[in-house]
């Protein structure tokens, strides 16, 4: 048998053993020898040549990846968790402001005020607002320990200077050196405590002797017999509001809420009624009001009230005449008109007094539901000014007219 070529697998030449030969002393076993070294004989060729088995390369499966578990997958997500958390807290570090201490600011108050500067700017002197904090001390005693905490005269400062001042809150911040929310919880606190003794400062009374001192009191300016009070309306001006402002524009052309008004011949406020918008009629307030069950059963009011033309002619409420023409007719217009003109005077003391009630000071930037608590306050600020013998006047003419 002719001699022929084996190849390993490898790819090195296999040695040559001639048929029927020996190597290395031993007979040649070539069904072992082809399976030792993994040959397969040749047929490209005529010969008995052999070569060996290629492993399959094209496909060749790749090695299984291990199964995921449950406890891999939590792993894997927390990682992801701390990985954002750190780049998070990475973008907080570099957008974080540099740390400055906490300067807190000095704090004034009416004390820190002259009694000329405290009677210019908050309407009163400085007597009457140290009665004020002792008689709003309970409600308006901060709850908190802490020492930034605003005190009860600071409070008192600021709510005085928003009414007697513009309708602005940055005004109140400056003379007290605090924040303008500050000043809008000052104000808040302030008039919901006022508020709640509304009924202390602001009433008529009907006992026989009050009756007739404030007759005897109307009698004095122009003879008008029985009188009990004068009675007129006004406008307070507010922003728009959001709910059906066509409802609050008065005739004037600016939104408003229509106050009511009633005082005695001392200017005091007897009765006040705001809480209509300023398109309603002096007429419709006044048969809403509780004005006309004074002089209804059981109530024992001697007398009637005086009102423009506005109001209907009733049993209680005299009004002028319209078209006078003899002599009396005439002195009973006089008469009437100097006898009213409390009221007039009343009201353009009480916005000279307190601005933000007038329109000068710029509208009221509150809703129609908070307006009326300002203005019942101011009418009682008002009345423990006429209380304590303190008048403001003008510096020209004495009181403002009304609008």
């Amino acid at each position: 048998m002719s001699s022929s070529l084996w190849r390993a697998e490898d790819g090195s030449p296999a040695s040559r053993v001639q048929s029927g030969g020996k190597a290395s002393g031993k007979a040649l076993n070539t069904s072992s020898f082809f399976a030792e070294n993994k040959l397969k004989p040749s047929d490209d060729s005529g010969t008995n040549a052999w070569q060996p088995r290629l492993p399959n390369l094209l496909f060749v499966q790749p090695p299984s990846a291990p199964p995921v578990t449950e406890t891999r997958r939590r792993g894997e997500g927390a990682r992801r968790g701390r990985r954002r958390r750190r780049r998070r807290q990475h973008r907080r570090a570099l957008n974080r402001r540099p740390y400055l201490p906490r300067v807190f600011r000095e704090h004034f108050s009416y004390i820190h005020l002259s009694e000329e500067q405290c009677t210019r700017r908050l309407r009163f002197t400085k007597e009457v607002v140290t009665e004020l904090c002792h008689l709003l001390q309970p409600e308006l005693q901060p709850q908190s320990r802490a020492t930034t905490a605003l005190p009860v005269a600071l409070k008192i400062t600021v709510a005085l200077h928003f009414f007697a001042s513009r309708s602005f809150q940055s005004a109140g911040g400056n003379i007290a050196n605090i924040s303008q929310f500050a000043v809008y919880c000052c104000i808040q606190e302030v008039t919901d405590a006022l508020y709640a003794r509304r009924k202390d400062y602001v009433f008529f009374c009907l006992s026989r002797e009050k009756q007739e001192e404030r007759a005897r009191g109307f009698a004095r300016i122009a003879g008008f017999p029985m009188v009990q009070g004068a009675i007129d309306c006004t406008h307070v001006a507010l922003r728009a509001p959001h709910n059906n402002p066509e409802i609050f524009s008065n005739r004037k052309g600016y939104h408003s809420l229509n106050m009511q008004l009633l005082c005695d011949h001392t200017q005091r406020i007897l009765m006040v009624n705001a809480r209509y918008p300023g398109s309603s009629h002096d007429a419709f307030i006044l048969r809403q009001s509780s004005v006309p069950a004074i002089f209804q059963p059981p109530h024992q009011t001697q007398g009637w009230l005086l009102g423009d033309q506005g109001y209907p002619l009733c049993t209680w409420l005299m009004t002028p005449l319209r078209n006078p023409t003899t002599p009396a007719q005439l002195s009973y217009n006089e008469s009437h008109a100097a006898t009213r003109n409390v009221i007039k005077q009343t009201i353009g003391l009480l916005k000279q007094r307190f601005r933000c009630l007038d329109r000068s000071g710029a509208a009221l930037q509150y809703t129609p539901e908070r307006v009326p608590h300002f203005v019942v306050v101011c009418c009682m600020l008002h009345n423990l000014a006429i209380m304590r013998v303190w008048v403001i006047e003008c510096a020209s003419c004495g009181f403002c007219a009304i609008e």
